[in-house]
């Protein structure tokens, strides 16, 4: 989804990068979200079912050229963490 002039792009050309494509929240303009801006952020979003309850994990590979854009949140039923602000 896009969000605030940003939205995710398919690529492959990241140096070291292996695999069938990744995707990037472009263009990377150093904006700072605050808490309750989860519409304006740039989303992907892969729809989960779970069919028994118990403790799961989400892996995430990532790579980000500066400090300014390393953070990732998960969202549980479209609900934003606390952390999510700043």
């Amino acid at each position: 989804m896009a969000g605030d002039g940003q939205s995710w792009q398919a690529e492959t050309n990241q140096t070291g990068f292996s695999g069938a494509g990744y995707v990037r929240a472009l263009p990377d303009n150093g904006a700072v979200w605050e808490a309750g801006d989860a519409a304006a952020n740039p989303s992907v979003q892969f729809p989960v079912q779970v069919e028994t309850i118990g403790t799961y994990a989400a892996w995430v590979r990532g790579y980000v050229s500066d400090a300014g854009g390393d953070s990732l949140h998960l969202a549980v039923d479209g609900a934003a963490p606390d952390s999510s602000a700043r």
